[in-house]
């Protein structure tokens, strides 16, 4: 049986070079070396990534309950062995030890992967660590075949040994890997890592096994100290030296941009780095450095500096078929290769899928809202819609690692993009740039206000580790915070990873976050506290364990969506919000209740129920602060 981890069709990031990685706070370095096991002396390779040493190899020593796929020996020469979970943890040698569900995390984050946070996977990170070779192939897209390994940046060469499952039952060798952790989750179950051949196995994953499953093991030294503190930056874009090049400085912010002259128009030559509306960097601050920001469409109209404009899908044209006097329309075309940047783009297969950057306009991968950079750049046009579309959508220019063609593309406004400022020539100015106000009025798309209550027992609180203010309302004899807490934690994220939403609706918090997260003074909620609540605004408990007549009083008057908006009498705002899902259903947030080992108490509004629920600590839920 083929069994995906993800199923997700999104392209990996920015390749890294086999021997280092610029970062903050210090650097990420492969470094090989080998290790001899005087037990039955193995030799393994190793790595040193991130301040920890790895085998580069899954274990392949003997115990007492360890088999080899199908009980062949053949697949423990190529694969390891399977270990389950007591057995591994004294299987490493003497100086080597399982690692932690900490140490997992390191390496993915010195392996330039992103928190995704909802089921503590990591993404983009899973690519770079598995080998080249022993994985399926799949099919892509176009329903051809290709190779489901990685590109093994850091030559841990991660290999899918497959498992034994509870049943006794093999499955899964050259599709996934599966790799204990020392961390339990409970009595009879304890974390694991997990890497597919799918979608370019861009993931590493985290799920929680039986004990007596038999999955791969490898082995880690060191602590790992060093690891906590690192951030992936990408390196600086060679500056190719090319005629009609120049300066422009922001007046704005002070920042300086490389210019260049291409035909009849001089571009600026990198992507705009201007915070205003609704920006933000991809992922870390550094990025925006490099990368610029990303703005929805309708900040996009605005952000270009005095003497500059958002160029109109027409003015992309020009500059399409002035680097490519050949362009036609559906065809193979050039001009991607020559305006993309000459380093920072992925391999494609066997394909480079750097440009030649014979102009110097630099495009470089990053991305839409921080989804597959290294792959992908896109970038926002000033033309908003068509009538094959719909007017609710603007138009965009991309170009990706696999092909040198700049496309046409079509997002919704409230997505965000990069952009280019093309600077203004007098005579097309206003007339090529299509403005969010030459849109009709019945066209436009308002963005959704949260509207605050002023009630009586209102008040503010400042939290002093963050600057970061909340209004406050007293319900009952318990004073609540109004808003969802947005501190930043280690095990916390924004809605989909998006930064401005965290401004919005607060962060998600894994359960283990919950006890430490709230400011001095507060405190997460029991279960007592939230009975509490839902008696003070007048609700009833059903047999079912919920409250009728809660919910409607609690939500907020906005966001909400099939006309599920509450009443907000009390000033609570409850906001409807989901962590990797939509906005506008239900919300979410945690107790400071166990219900077991492994899960843990939450309520829950959906609709008008006000509800009592568990689920198991890793997932990810919002989080109200109350004080006496």
């Amino acid at each position: 049986m083929k069994i995906s981890a993800k199923i997700i069709i999104v392209l990996a990031v920015i390749a890294i070079g086999c021997g280092t990685e610029a970062v903050r706070k210090g650097t990420v370095k492969a470094v090989s070396g080998k290790f001899t096991d005087r037990r039955n002396a193995k030799t393994y390779r190793t790595v040193e990534i991130g301040g920890l040493a790895w085998m580069a190899e899954n274990l392949n020593f003997v115990t007492d309950s360890s088999a080899c796929y199908n009980n062949d020996e053949s697949y423990c020469e190529k694969y390891g062995r399977l270990y389950n979970w007591n057995d591994a943890m004294k299987a490493c040698p003497a100086g080597w030890r399982v690692p932690s569900d900490e140490d997992w995390s390191c390496l993915a984050r010195a392996a330039g992967g992103r928190y995704i946070g909802y089921d503590g996977s990591w993404r983009f990170a899973g690519r770079r660590l598995k080998s080249t070779m022993g994985w399926a192939d799949r099919k892509d897209y176009k329903d051809s075949l290709m190779s489901g390994g990685g590109i093994d940046s850091f030559g841990f060469s991660a290999l899918p040994g497959g498992r034994r499952a509870n049943d006794g039952l093999f499955d899964n060798v050259s599709y996934n890997g599966y790799w204990w952790s020392a961390t339990e989750n409970g009595t009879t179950l304890a974390l694991y890592r997990h890497m597919d051949y799918w979608s370019d196995g861009e993931w590493v994953g985290r799920g929680s096994a039986f004990k007596g499953v038999l999955i791969s093991l490898r082995c880690v030294s060191g602590s790992g100290a060093g690891c906590k503190n690192i951030a992936v930056r990408r390196n600086a874009v060679p500056v190719p030296d090319v005629p009609g090049s120049g300066s422009f400085t922001d007046l704005r912010d002070g920042k300086k941009y490389r210019t260049v002259k291409i035909g009849n128009q001089r571009w600026m030559a990198e992507n705009l780095k201007y915070k205003t509306g609704v920006s933000a960097c991809y992922n870390e601050e550094d990025n925006c450095q490099t990368l610029g920001l990303n703005y929805d469409w309708n900040t996009a109209q605005m952000a270009c500096p005095a003497g500059w404009h958002l160029p109109s899908d027409e003015e992309w044209d020009t500059l399409v078929m002035f680097v490519d006097p050949n362009y036609e329309s559906g065809k193979n075309n050039v001009a991607g290769k020559k305006l993309k940047a000459r380093s920072g783009w992925e391999d494609y297969r066997e394909r480079n899928g750097n440009g030649t950057d014979e102009y110097g306009f630099s495009a470089l991968p990053n991305g839409d809202e921080g989804l597959n950079p290294g792959s992908s750049g896109i970038w926002w046009t000033a033309t908003y819609g068509d009538k094959k579309r719909g007017a609710t959508r603007g138009r965009s220019r991309g170009m990706l690692y696999s092909d040198d063609v700049v496309s046409t593309g079509y997002s919704d406004e409230d997505f965000r993009l990069y952009v280019r400022c093309v600077e203004n020539t007098g005579e097309s100015d206003g007339k090529v740039v299509a403005r969010k106000d030459s849109v009709p009025a019945a066209q436009k798309v308002e963005a959704v206000q949260i509207v605050p209550v002023v009630v009586p027992g209102g008040g503010t609180f400042t939290d002093k580790r963050d600057g970061k203010k909340y209004r406050t309302v007293r319900i009952g004899n318990l004073t609540w915070m109004a808003e969802n807490l947005s501190f930043e934690t280690a095990w916390s994220s924004c809605h989909k990873n998006d930064y401005p939403d965290c401004a919005r609706y607060g962060r998600f918090y894994e359960w283990r976050d919950v006890m430490k997260a709230c400011p001095a003074g507060w405190r997460a909620p029991s279960d007592a506290d939230w009975e509490n609540l839902a008696l003070a605004v007048g609700g009833r408990l059903d047999r079912y364990g919920g409250w009728i007549g809660a919910a409607k009083k609690l939500k907020s008057k906005t966001v909400w969506s099939n006309n599920q908006n509450g009443t907000d009498e009390f000033g609570f705002s409850a906001l409807p919000i989901e962590v990797g899902g939509s906005i506008g259903w239900r919300g979410y947030w945690w107790t400071n209740a166990e219900s077991s080992a492994e899960n843990a108490r939450y309520w829950e509004i959906e609709g008008d129920d006000l509800k009592k629920r568990s689920c198991i600590k890793s997932s990810m839920r919002s989080l109200r602060c109350v004080q006496p």
